[in-house]
């Protein structure tokens, strides 16, 4: 009877898998003005492979969704639609390396309703669903964070879509920051914006044609975030 038990014990232990992710750093709260319509607010998550082997990691958002997160996305090996559940592509995630590219997005439905919603991402190796890891993100519309509706109309970003140059324009009274992302979420380009009157042709001759989007920040926030197209 003791070796019948002791099989089985051994069976059973085999047949767990031991997690391999681990949260790195996330953006556990974001906050955003809810008075701006269609202000795409965006969450980044970082995660470890602490396994001893590579691993390919997917992505599910997990619903419902309160009303002022009701229309949202996430961007992991590409951004996917506000209809996409789970990503269909993964990310390949280097034994003890760290992955920084996910960013989960609401676009704010304006209004200037003060509210709060949560979204729980789960990240899960391909390979072995129970592998996983849950991580959730608050959202949080602040009417206090609003900003000079001035700022915005102070930043442009021309021609859309754009060939070899890309031009800004940037008065605002406080410096800011042009950041570009692919549509992973990997930095390829960011300039510093002078308070002032501030005129800037970038070269994006050498970027792959397609989506990117570009932001707008300000003291260290996110002001605007909008999709540029580079053919």
């Amino acid at each position: 009877m003791k070796k019948i038990i002791t099989l089985v014990a051994v069976v059973f232990a085999f047949g767990v898998s031991a997690q391999s992710l681990e949260l790195v750093s996330h953006d556990d709260t974001v906050y955003y003005d809810p008075q701006i319509a269609q202000l795409d607010v965006q969450a980044h998550i970082e995660i470890k492979n602490t396994s001893v082997t590579d691993n390919k990691y997917k992505v599910k958002r997990n619903g419902p969704f309160d009303q002022s997160c009701s229309t949202n996305y996430f961007c992991w090996d590409l951004c996917y639609l506000p209809t996409d559940s789970v990503s269909t592509g993964n990310l390949t995630v280097m034994s003890s390396a760290t992955n920084n590219l996910f960013s989960g997005h609401i676009l704010s439905s304006g209004g200037g309703l003060e509210d709060c919603c949560e979204i729980e991402y789960t990240f899960f190796n391909q390979d072995d669903v129970t592998d996983k890891l849950d991580v959730s993100v608050m959202f949080c519309g602040d009417v206090s964070l609003s900003v000079n509706e001035d700022v915005y109309s102070l930043f442009s970003v021309f021609p859309n879509p754009a060939n070899d140059f890309v031009n800004i324009e940037y008065t605002g009274s406080k410096d800011g920051a042009f950041q570009l992302f692919n549509v992973v979420g990997q930095s390829v380009f960011t300039q510093t914006l002078s308070a002032g009157v501030q005129n800037t042709s970038v070269d994006v001759s050498s970027l792959k044609s397609g989506v990117y989007f570009y932001t707008l920040v300000i003291d260290g926030q996110v002001m605007e975030t909008k999709k540029l197209i580079i053919k």
